[in-house]
């Protein structure tokens, strides 16, 4: 007996919304294809006859209309003869619009299947075009339009949530989202025995999630059995997503068939054949399915006579590992073929991209260096790809180019765009780079348009801006930049329109933009420059991931210099080059946060849903081993006011092609307002006045309290304590009337909004190693000053003098300590760094040295003897004073008499005993109860003046933001 076998297709189409006849074109071609594999059921991807990106496209009716039209000429010219067709169209069904599966056979519609589960989050809004059906479980009559009761005589067809009960096999259908549903219909339907369940789907490519996709439909089919199918769209549909196809077939569990992900082709066919005699035995042997299974709800059966198994004997498809792609090849990849796309559907010549030199055009550039490459990969095989090509480079036959250099110099044009602020180094690069991809280069010097407008501004108000390093403010110094990159796309749009006529050639070029999601994020970007394109396909895209892209493309591309270009800084190029001709900006310190920094704040922020505050307190384990409390606080307020400013500017970001899910892009993933309060962005409930600040809901004094002593401890003279700002611990919910006490909390404030947290090492670093100085016994040698005012009555002439020497000395050698340990661990950090040509590393380490020694000189004097010994000297005076007006006095006589009658002494040796014990004890007393005081009062002072001026020094002086140190990220403000 042989075994039942049915033989089925699925397939990716690079659909184009709107284009109903190119898309009949494809659907056709794939039906043909199956057939002539001798499949007898074939399934397309979601909403494939419009195209799924039609958006509010779907509300005319001319859209649906046009659908069925084309699904009556399919029936009309003998598509569905012999083989049954599952197409995906919208359909309404008594005034209500549904995402529709529609199932022809012999030119009869079997059955209409609605989505019971709609997208509505991220890049989807289904519900602003579709409702989900409703009556589950359920058929209801549908009548057809009247195309289609012309072409076939057939009035009506169920409509609804059923399945097909073949003569040897039962199949159904889910859509897309319903796929990763907690409830998804797939379970429902295995357990009523539908043994073949497929999925026409319209599901973008994101990085990383191709594996999340086969994962579920893998969990599926492995705990129910049986087979599923799923279908995609694959290309550019017209916006900002490229649909990453991938169909495929998998059996209990196991990946059959695979199709590309990526392909410049646009009709793929996948054909698996599958054994539904081993789905039954599966399931047989799954004791939990047979008992859930046989207490299931019945699903309504349409009966079809008809069979999707082979005659004769066939061999199952056997099992296959998935296919996945790295992250750097789907970068380079995805946005190729998306490019490819775009660029044969406009009508546009080709590319023009204006080429820095750095990481980011250079990986736009290579990324049409891979688009030209799987270009001519396929065109052997391709009669489609061939004629598209023909006609974008503007020649008769596409064979007669040789390599993809070639081609690559037909299609993409770059421009170097270099003014004084330039470096050599860049303008090398990007010449190189050109080359080694085939693209026809220009090296253009800009300085006469940027000093044109300058000097009309000059004429026009009588001043000429300086840049800040001339001595400029601010506002000089950006609106400097802001004029060298805007100069640069109006040059870029004009070359791309008039570069063609200029060569000899028609059309125009489409401009390529070449900004990343994490500088759209920060708003590190000049409004109207060169992020200002027609397409970057790169705005989805993370700097962290594509220097890993830039790095993988060296190698597997054959493009060398990538490799030169990941390695260098990245940089504007936009502020005066050094003496020597070397960069003095770099992104890093311009933005006042790490890129890898900011990958983390746009996750938390969008994918994590979190505002200032939950980030805060996800950031303080996040990086718990990283950055101190005060220091994370300052980061996400850094961040939070960046973005609240910025935020305007992603209204007007190039369409980018859609990579990672924290994108900042507001035209339909990121809805978000783009003017903001900045001040109170980062605010949150607080009782009274005064300015916004982190809290924690602390909701009595005695439980802040027992927070800030458990966070800062009981601190030894020199002992490391948190540096939580104290305004974190802002106490809320109470509402009292507090006005009675405004001359007492004014008099408050000021200390209140003093930073009292300890200096932050240069590296940003909190450090807790076991400092012998500090943490050993060594310590207590800081405290002879004070224990020599209290024992002053006791002490030889000059005892407390010498009391004093110990401390100082001890002062001295901790200075000594931290300035040596801080030269050696600034050596050691920046010495393993590649810091800028303008960082002089051996004078930047001895600032940094300098800075940690003058610190703990002036914190130690300060905090260890001259106000501790002036303070435990009044103490002792004070006590001194009061006892002898006591002892003088006849209550006093009258005491010591008792006393020494008592204890059988003199009076008079008592008292003098007295005279110096009192004061030695309060002395003594006192020294605990001062220390935490002092000790935060001396940080606070000196993070207000003093440590200001030092950091600057570092930063400004020895180039310490340049080379990128997180103290510096203030400086940058």
């Amino acid at each position: 007996m042989s075994s039942r076998i049915a033989r089925l297709a699925t397939c990716n189409l690079c659909q184009w919304s709107m284009d109903f006849d190119g898309n009949l074109k494809r659907i056709k071609a794939s039906i043909e294809e199956s057939r002539v594999l001798g499949a007898r059921y074939r399934v397309g991807p979601e909403l494939e006859v419009p195209g799924y990106g039609c958006e509010d496209h779907f509300n005319e009716l001319d859209t649906e209309t046009h659908s069925w039209e084309c699904i009556g000429d399919l029936i009309v010219n003998g598509y569905s003869d012999g083989i049954v067709i599952d197409i995906g169209a919208p359909v309404s069904h008594k005034g209500v619009r549904y995402n529709c599966r529609i199932f022809i056979l012999n030119s009869k519609v079997l059955l209409i299947r609605p989505k019971m589960d709609l997208a509505n989050d991220g890049n989807y809004r289904e519900p602003r075009y579709f409702s989900t059906w409703k009556a589950r479980i359920t058929l209801d009559e549908f009548q057809l339009p009247h195309e289609i009761r012309e072409a076939t005589g057939q009035k009506s067809c169920p409509i609804g949530d059923g399945y097909l009960q073949f003569v040897d096999a039962t199949l159904a259908a889910e859509t897309c989202e319903e796929l990763f549903t907690p409830a998804a219909p797939h379970i429902d339907l295995a357990l009523a025995g539908v043994q073949i369940i497929t999925n026409g789907s319209g599901s973008h490519h994101q990085l990383r999630k191709l594996n999340v996709r086969l994962d579920l439909m893998r969990s599926a089919t492995s705990k129910a059995g049986g087979a599923y199918l799923y279908a995609n769209q694959q290309g550019c549909d017209g916006g900002r997503l490229y649909y990453d196809g991938c169909a495929c077939v998998i059996v209990n569990g196991d990946l059959v068939k695979q199709g590309s992900q990526f392909s410049v082709r646009e009709v793929e066919t996948v054909v698996a054949d599958i054994d539904l005699d081993q789905i039954d035995t599966y399931r047989g042997a799954l004791s939990s399915m047979r008992d859930q299974s046989s207490k299931a709800e019945a699903f309504p059966v349409v009966h079809v006579d008809f069979s999707l198994c082979m005659d004769g004997t066939y061999l199952p498809s056997q099992s296959i590992s998935p296919r996945y792609l790295s992250p750097e090849e789907e970068i380079g990849r995805g946005p190729a073929c998306w490019l490819w796309d775009y660029l044969r559907r406009s009508g546009a010549s080709g590319f023009l991209l204006p080429l820095s030199g750095g990481a980011d055009s250079a990986s736009v550039a290579a990324i049409v260096g891979c688009m030209c490459q799987m270009i001519m990969e396929n065109i052997p095989i391709d009669a489609g790809l061939k004629k598209d090509v023909e006609r974008v480079c503007n020649i008769e036959d596409a064979s007669l180019i040789q390599t993809h250099q070639d081609l690559a110099r037909m299609i993409l044009t770059t421009v170097y765009m270099g003014t004084a602020n330039s470096s050599n180094e860049t303008r090398m690069r990007a010449s190189r780079l050109s080359v080694e991809i085939g693209a026809y280069h220009l090296d253009v010097k800009i300085d006469t348009v940027v000093s044109a407008l300058t000097a009309l501004f000059s004429a026009v108000t009588g001043k000429m801006p300086k840049f800040k390093v001339h001595g400029g403010t601010h506002s000089e110094n950006a609106a400097l930049q802001n004029i060298q990159a805007r100069i640069r796309m109006v040059i870029a749009f004009l070359l791309a329109q008039l570069m063609p006529w200029a060569t000899g050639k028609s059309g125009f070029l489409l401009v390529l933009g070449s900004g990343n999601v994490d500088e759209a994020l920060r708003g590190y970007l000049t409004k109207y420059d060169c992020s200002s394109a027609d397409l970057n396909p790169i705005g989805g895209v993370s700097k962290q991931d594509l220097r890993r892209f830039l790095r993988w493309a060296a190698d597997a591309l054959g493009y060398m210099t990538l490799a030169e270009i990941e390695a260098a800084p990245p940089t504007a190029e936009l502020e005066p080059l050094d003496g020597s001709g070397k960069i003095t900006q770099t992104d890093e310190a311009d933005m006042g946060m790490t890129y890898e920094e900011l990958s983390v704040f746009g996750r938390l922020r969008k994918i994590n849903m979190c505002g200032p505050v939950s980030m805060y307190k996800a950031l303080a384990g996040i990086w718990r081993n990283v950055h101190p409390p005060n220091v994370i606080a300052d980061k996400v307020k850094h961040f939070f006011r960046q973005y609240s400013i910025n935020r305007h500017k992603v209204t007007v970001l190039t369409p980018s092609y859609h990579a990672e899910n924290y994108s900042p892009d507001d035209n339909r993933f990121d809805h978000r307002q783009f003017l903001y309060n900045m001040p109170t962005l980062c605010s949150s409930p607080r009782t009274g006045r005064g300015p916004a600040r982190f809290v924690l809901p602390l909701n009595s004094n005695s439980r802040r309290r027992q927070v800030q002593s458990r966070i800062q401890g009981v601190k030894s003279k020199g002992e490391k304590t948190s540096s939580l700002d104290i305004d974190v611990f802002e106490t809320i919910g109470t509402d009292k009337d507090t006005s009675k006490f405004e001359p007492f909390s004014n008099g408050l404030k000021l200390f209140r909004n003093l930073d009292t947290s300890e200096p932050v090492s240069f590296d940003g670093q909190e450090k807790v190693e076991f400092d012998p100085l500090r943490d050993g016994p060594l310590r207590y040698l800081g405290y002879s000053n004070e224990l020599g005012e209290a024992f002053s009555a006791w002490l030889f002439p000059g005892g407390v003098s010498l009391s004093y020497a110990v401390a100082i000395g001890y002062v001295l050698f901790d200075t000594w300590d931290k300035y040596t340990k801080t030269l050696t661990e600034a050596e050691e950090v920046l010495g393993a760094r590649r810091l800028p040509g303008v960082v002089d590393k051996d004078r930047l380490v001895s600032i940094i040295g300098l800075e940690r020694g003058v610190d703990t000189l002036v914190w130690q004097l300060l905090a260890s003897v001259i106000l501790p010994g002036y303070t435990i000297h009044t103490v002792v005076g004070i006590s001194s004073s009061i006892c002898n007006r006591v002892l003088e006095s006849s209550l006093g006589d009258d005491l010591f008499s008792r006393l020494g009658h008592a204890f059988m002494l003199e009076p008079e040796s008592l008292q003098s005993l007295s005279e110096k014990s009192l004061p030695t004890f309060l002395g003594l007393l006192a020294i605990p109860f001062i220390v935490h005081p002092i000790d935060s009062a001396v940080h606070g002072v000196l993070n207000a003046t003093l440590r200001k001026q030092l950091r600057k020094y570092i930063c400004i002086q020895g180039k310490g933001a340049q080379a990128g140190l997180p103290i510096c990220a203030e400086c940058q403000k």
